[in-house]
């Protein structure tokens, strides 16, 4: 019989009966690409998620128990925009789109905690850009002030 377990969805507690399955350090839980129709809730351990990049994998969060991942393939069934691995032992559950859909559909509620979760997703996620352009910008002005020096405006 499943066990009752209790996670935290974007500041809110939900219970959730499930069994979970184990993954060992390094094990892939989802990848970057693939097509999904679940999301997963952390029981216990942890998970690194990292995308691909010209510069290879790169790491862009953490994620330990009670949060979830993998949420934005069942809302917009695209392919999953990251990949997820193991760290250390970690189990966790899978909850598929008709459960999600009929969990909401039981707890409205439940819907504006998952919009409150994807906001402040995406407000990390314009830090970080934002961020990442002020880099860009700092590293353009290193190599005009560097071309300027060299006597290379416009050769390069």
């Amino acid at each position: 019989m499943p066990a009752a377990i209790t996670f935290n969805y974007g500041g809110e507690t939900v219970d959730k009966e499930a069994s979970g399955k184990l993954y060992k350090d390094g094990d892939i839980i989802l990848e970057e690409g693939s097509h999904g129709r679940e999301m997963y809730i952390i029981q216990s351990g942890k998970v690194v998620v990292s995308q691909g990049s010209a510069h290879g994998e790169r790491v862009v969060s953490e994620l330990c128990e009670g949060e979830v991942f993998g949420e934005l393939s069942i809302l917009d069934e695209r392919p999953r925009s990251a990949t997820v691995k193991a760290v250390g032992e970690t189990r966790v559950t899978a909850i598929d789109k008709d459960a999600f859909l009929k969990w909401l559909k039981k707890d409205p509620g439940l819907a504006l905690t998952v919009m409150h979760r994807m906001a402040s997703k995406m407000r990390r996620l314009d830090t970080r850009l934002a961020l990442a352009l002020d880099k860009i910008d700092s590293a353009r002005a290193v190599l005009s002030h560097d071309r300027d020096i060299l006597g290379l405006r416009g050769i390069l």
